[in-house]
C-alpha cells in the first residue's frame, strides 16, 4: 500500500481517538494568517462630561424609514443564498424537551419604532433596566415604568458636538458593568468622512439618569455592527469594517475610563474577512464577580461553515486571544490561538433576498444566518473549578426550518474544550423556526435561551427555553413565552441584528431578556422585556455538578479506557461525593480516589477489562452523590478487531460518462469507524489525484474536478482505534467526454445558439427598465455584439432569461457553453463584492435554481458573492464556461444569467460580458445517420 495512503490512515486512527472529545486544534501563532494587525494605540479625539441626562431635553426618535438610513455606506447586499447542497446539521434538538422551563416573572412594553433594523438590546442593574435600538433609547425602573424617553440615541451626546452630537447613527449597545456599578451606552457614526468614531457614553455613578464621561473614539474605517464587552481591564469592542476588508478588535482602558480620563489608551488590531473571521467577531463579556483566572487577556469568537461565503473548510469555532498591554500598547497581540471544530451545520438558509422566515400571511423575514457570525453575547462566566463561554448563531436546521445553534465552550485561555453543541430547532415537529438568540448562565450554571420563533402558525413572538447544569449535556428543556405577537412584519424583512439576554446582579441567577415583534401587521415593531429564573438558581447551601471528559472515546481491547471526572461547586457548596458508574457487561469500572474528599475536585474513571466485553457502542452513567446525585454520561466506542474490507457501491464497475466530481458510495463495515477514500489514474495507485480526509460516512464527492474522457480507479480503506483494515477491491469508472465531444455514434448537436448579432430574440430582462442587462458593442467575443450585466455602483439584482429550450430525451453529455469576460468588484483574493452566475429553471421561469452551483464544467468560479453563492467576478479576459444539463434531458428549460452588485464600488460601465450562447448535446443527427 503506497505510503501516502498509510499516513492518512494514520492520520484517521488518531482522529477516531478522539472522536467526540472537541478540543482544540492550535494554530501556528506565528503564521501571519493567524496574527491580527496592530493598528493603532490611538487616544480619544474629544471627551466632555455630560449634564444629568434627567436634565436634558430628550430628543424625540425619528419616524419609520423604509430602510436602514445608514445602509448606503455598507457592504450589504440582499444576496442571493446557497441552493446547493451543504452541510446536514447532525446535532438538531427538532422537539421541545419534557422539562418544562419557569414562566415569565414578569414582562413589559418596551417601546416601538420602524427603523430597519430594530437592533434590540438591554441590560439590568440593581435599580434600573435600560434599553436601546435603532435609534433611540429608554431607562425604565425594575418595575417597567419609564424614568427616561424614548429618546434619540444622539440625545445622550447633547452638547458634545462632532459626529456624535450631530448624527442620530444606531447600531447601539447597552451594558451595565456590575463589577464598578456603571453603565455603559454606545452607537457609531456613519458620516463620510473625515473619520468614523465609535460614540461611547459611560456613567459617573451607578445612576443611569445622571452624568455620563463621553467620548469619540476614532475608527480606522467605517465601524459597522460593533458589539462591546465588560472584561477586568478593558472596555472590548469589535467591529465589521467589510468596505476595507477587515474585522476590527478594540480594547480601551476601562480603569482610565471609570477614572473619567480625557485620553484613555486604546488599543486596536485588525484581521482580514476570512475563514477565520467570518462576517464578524465577538468579544467575550463578564457574568458574575468572579474574574477571570488572566484578566489582561480576553477572548473573541468567530463561526466558521465549510459552506459559506468565506473559504472555511471545516465547520468550527475561532477563538481570538487579545493580550492587551496599556502600558507598552506594541507589546499587545491578537491572535487566533484555537480553532474548535464543530457538529456540522448549515447556516446558509434558502433565502429570496432578505425574505427567509415564513410568516402566517406576509412575506418572510431575514433570518441572518448567511453572515456566518456568533451573535450577541458571548457571556463568559468564571466558576471557580472552570471558565464557560456560552454564545449561538442562526442556522438552518432542517429544510426551510430555522434554528439556533448554541455552544458551551470551557477552559479558554488552556485548552479549551468544545463542552457542548447543540441546534435548538423544535420547528422540525412544529414548523415554527427558532432564530436571533442570545445566551446566558446564571451562577449555578444553569443556561439560557432567548430567541425570536415565527412561521406559518405563528407570527413572530419572544420565546426562551434553558437547561439545568446537570440535565443532560445539549438538549434544552421547554419553551417559555414572553408574548405572541398579533400581528406580522410588512415592512423591508428585516429582523435582529442582535438582542440580548443579561443576568441580574441582584440576585445571579434571574434572567432578563429583550427582543422584538409585532402588536399589529405593518411597519412598526415593538420591544418587550421578560425576566425569568430557574428556582434551582440560588438554593441556600449551594449545590454541585459534575463533567466527565472525552464525552465520547475510541478504545481497541484490551486497553482501559480512563475518564476524568470533575466535580465543580456553585454558590458557595461545599462538600465531599462519592462515586460510581454503570460499564459494560464484563469489564470494571474503577475510581481514583473513589470519594471526592472536597468539592471542587477530581478523579479518574477507568473501564478496565475491555477484553471481556463484546464490540460496540456502550453509554457509561457517572453518578455522584453528596446529599443529592448527580448524573452525567459519556459514550465509550468499544473496537475489537480492525474492520473488513468495504464493498464498493457506486459508481458501478467500469461505469462511463460520469461527472467531474463523482459522488463515490460504499458499503458500511463490521468494526469500521472512518473511511479513507484513493483516486488515482492506475489501478497500482502509483499516480494518486485525490485521497479524502476520514470520514464517518460512507460516501465522497471528488473535490478537484477531474478530467474529460478519463479512466480513474478507486478504492477505500476502513479504519478504527484498533488500526487499517484491509482495502477493498478496486473500481473503475470514466468521466464524461469534454462539451461536444461525443462517442461511439452520437454527433455533437446544437440545441440552442444565439450569438447576439440579431439583437434581442426573446430573452426576458428583469427589471425592464433602468439597472438591467443591455445589448453592448463595447467587447463582444464575435462581433458586433454581447449581453452585458454592468457591474452597477448601487444595490441591484438584474437578470437576462433565455427563451425555452428543449433538450431532446436522447441527448447525451448536455451541456450550456457561452463565452465570457469579467469586469466586477473582486473581495480580495477569494471572494467577491459583485459577481455574476447562471440559473436555471424547468417551470418556465416559474422558479429558479443555481446551474452547477459549486463547480462549472468549465471556468471556474472566482468566489462567492455576500450570501455564499459562487460567482464570477474579478477581472477575466474573455474564456469558455460551460455548465452540464445532462440531467435534463427531454425536459424544456430556461437558463438564466443573474448579476448581483451592492451599493458600494462597482466596475460600471463595465461588467459581465456574455457572447455565443449555446447548449450543445450528443446523439443521433435527425436524420438517424452521422
Amino acid at each position: 500500500m503506497p505510503s501516502k495512503f498509510l499516513a492518512q490512515i494514520s492520520v484517521a486512527i488518531g482522529l477516531a481517538a478522539l472522536s467526540g472529545s472537541l478540543y482544540a486544534i492550535k494554530p501556528d501563532p506565528n503564521d501571519p494568517a493567524n496574527r491580527g494587525t496592530f493598528r493603532f494605540a490611538a487616544p480619544a479625539v474629544k471627551f466632555d462630561i455630560s449634564p444629568p441626562l434627567r436634565t436634558i431635553q430628550a430628543i424625540p426618535p425619528p419616524g419609520t424609514p423604509a430602510e436602514p438610513f445608514w445602509g448606503s455606506l455598507m457592504a450589504d447586499p440582499d444576496g442571493p443564498k446557497i441552493q446547493g447542497p451543504q452541510s446536514v446539521d447532525r446535532s438538531v434538538q427538532g422537539f421541545l424537551g419534557p422539562m418544562t422551563v419557569p414562566p415569565p416573572l414578569q414582562t413589559f412594553a418596551a417601546g416601538t419604532g420602524g427603523a430597519n433594523p430594530p437592533d434590540p438590546n438591554g441590560d439590568i442593574g440593581p435599580n434600573h433596566y435600560v434599553r436601546m435600538s435603532n435609534v433611540s433609547f429608554q431607562i425604565f425602573d425594575r418595575s417597567g415604568t419609564s424614568v427616561f424617553g424614548p429618546a434619540a440615541i444622539n440625545t445622550l451626546f447633547s452638547g458634545f458636538g462632532g459626529d456624535c452630537e450631530a448624527e442620530n447613527a444606531g447600531d447601539p449597545v447597552v451594558l451595565y458593568d456590575q463589577l464598578a456599578d456603571r453603565w455603559l451606552l454606545t452607537q457609531f457614526s456613519d458620516s463620510n468622512g473625515p473619520g468614523f468614531f465609535n460614540c461611547v457614553a459611560l456613567s459617573q455613578t451607578s445612576d443611569p439618569t445622571g452624568s455620563y464621561f463621553r467620548w469619540a473614539f476614532p475608527t480606522g474605517t467605517f465601524p459597522d455592527y460593533p458589539k462591546y464587552g465588560v472584561w477586568p481591564n478593558a472596555y472590548l469592542i469589535s467591529t465589521r469594517e467589510v468596505n476595507a476588508g477587515l474585522i476590527g478588535a478594540y480594547a480601551i482602558d476601562r480603569q482610565q475610563m471609570l477614572a473619567g480620563v480625557p485620553n484613555p489608551t486604546v488599543v486596536s488590531f485588525t484581521v482580514p474577512v476570512n475563514e477565520n473571521s467570518g462576517d464578524g467577531l465577538l468579544p467575550s463579556d463578564l457574568d458574575g464577580n468572579l474574574l477571570p483566572p488572566d484578566p489582561d487577556k480576553s477572548f473573541y469568537i468567530g463561526a466558521m461553515d465549510d459552506g459559506g461565503p468565506y473559504g472555511a473548510t471545516q465547520d468550527a469555532l475561532a477563538i481570538w486571544e487579545f493580550d492587551v498591554d496599556f502600558a507598552t500598547p506594541t507589546n499587545s497581540t491578537f491572535i487566533l490561538t484555537d480553532v474548535l471544530p464543530i457538529s456540522p451545520y448549515d447556516t446558509q438558509f434558502p433565502c429570496s433576498g432578505r425574505r427567509c422566515i415564513p410568516q402566517p400571511t406576509q412575506p418572510a423575514v431575514d433570518i441572518l444566518s448567511y453572515r456566518q457570525r456568533a451573535i450577541n453575547r458571548a457571556a463568559y462566566r468564571n466558576f471557580g473549578s472552570y471558565q464557560s463561554l456560552v454564545t449561538n448563531q442562526s442556522v438552518e436546521a432542517a429544510p426551510g426550518i430555522g434554528g439556533t445553534r448554541w455552544w458551551e465552550i470551557r477552559n479558554l485561555g488552556n485548552s479549551p474544550v468544545l463542552y457542548q453543541d447543540s441546534t435548538f430547532a423544535p420547528g422540525v415537529t412544529d414548523q415554527i423556526s427558532r432564530w436571533m438568540g442570545s445566551a446566558a448562565q446564571d451562577a449555578a450554571g444553569n443556561i439560557a435561551l432567548g430567541y425570536s420563533a415565527a412561521g406559518t402558525p405563528l407570527a413572530p413572538a419572544i420565546r426562551y427555553t434553558g437547561r439545568l447544569q446537570g440535565d443532560p449535556l445539549n438538549q434544552m428543556r421547554g419553551e417559555g413565552v414572553i408574548i405572541n405577537g398579533a400581528g406580522e412584519n410588512t415592512g423591508s424583512g428585516r429582523w435582529g441584528d442582535y438582542t440580548s439576554l443579561n443576568i441580574d446582579p441582584t440576585d445571579d441567577c434571574t434572567f432578563w431578556y429583550i427582543n422584538e415583534y409585532f402588536a399589529t401587521t405593518g411597519g412598526t415593531w415593538t420591544l418587550r422585556v421578560g425576566s425569568f429564573r430557574f428556582p434551582e438558581c440560588g438554593v441556600p447551601g449551594g449545590s454541585f455538578g459534575i463533567a466527565a471528559v472525552p464525552l465520547t472515546q475510541s478504545v481497541c481491547a484490551p486497553n482501559d479506557a480512563v475518564y476524568t471526572v470533575d466535580a465543580h461547586a456553585y454558590e458557595g457548596f461545599t462538600g465531599s461525593a462519592m462515586l460510581s458508574a454503570t460499564n459494560p457487561a464484563g469489564t470494571t469500572a474503577t475510581f481514583a480516589p473513589p470519594t471526592i474528599a472536597s468539592i471542587p475536585g477530581s478523579s479518574t474513571l477507568t473501564i478496565g477489562n475491555t477484553g471481556g466485553a463484546a464490540f460496540g457502542q456502550y453509554q457509561i452513567d457517572i453518578q455522584a452523590t453528596s446529599g443529592a446525585t448527580q448524573t452525567r454520561s459519556v459514550m465509550l466506542n468499544l473496537f475489537t478487531a480492525t474492520p473488513s474490507a468495504p464493498a464498493l457501491v457506486s459508481p458501478a464497475p467500469a461505469a462511463v460518462g460520469q461527472s467531474r466530481n463523482p459522488t463515490l458510495e460504499w458499503m458500511t463495515v463490521t468494526q469500521g469507524e472512518t473511511y479513507v477514500v484513493e483516486i488515482a489514474t492506475d489501478n497500482a495507485f502509483a499516480n494518486i489525484v485525490e485521497t479524502s480526509p476520514a470520514t464517518t460516512g460512507t460516501s465522497y464527492v471528488v473535490q478537484n474536478p477531474l478530467n474529460f474522457g478519463t479512466e480513474y480507479f478507486w478504492r477505500v480503506v476502513s479504519t478504527n482505534i484498533c488500526g487499517a483494515g484491509t482495502a477493498s477491491a478496486t473500481g473503475s469508472f470514466t468521466t464524461r467526454p469534454a462539451v461536444g465531444v461525443c462517442t461511439g455514434e452520437d454527433s455533437a448537436r446544437r440545441e440552442f445558439f444565439d450569438n447576439v448579432d440579431n439583437g434581442n430574440i426573446g430573452w426576458a430582462i428583469a427589471p425592464a427598465s433602468g439597472n438591467n442587462w443591455r445589448i453592448s458593442t463595447a467587447n463582444p467575443s464575435s462581433a458586433p455584439n454581447s449581453w452585458l450585466g454592468p457591474d452597477f455602483t448601487v444595490t441591484a439584482d438584474t437578470t437576462l432569461a433565455s427563451p425555452i429550450i428543449s433538450i431532446p430525451a436522447d441527448s447525451q453529455f448536455s451541456a450550456l457553453r457561452f463565452q465570457h469576460s469579467v469586469n466586477m468588484e473582486e473581495n480580495g483574493a477569494n471572494a467577491c463584492w459583485d459577481g455574476g452566475f447562471v440559473e436555471i429553471s424547468t417551470d418556465n421561469g416559474g422558479s429558479w435554481a443555481p446551474l452547477d452551483p459549486v463547480t462549472p464544467l468549465e471556468g471556474s468560479y472566482f468566489g462567492p458573492i455576500p450570501g455564499g453563492q459562487q460567482a464570477y467576478c474579478g477581472t477575466v479576459p474573455y474564456s469558455t464556461a460551460s455548465m452540464d444539463l445532462a440531467g435534463f434531458a427531454g425536459q424544456d428549460v430556461r437558463v438564466r444569467f443573474r448579476v448581483i452588485t451592492d451599493s458600494n464600488t462597482g466596475d460600471f460601465p463595465l461588467g459581465w460580458d456574455v457572447d455565443d450562447i449555446q447548449v450543445i448535446s450528443c446523439g443521433l443527427n435527425k436524420d438517424g445517420f452521422e
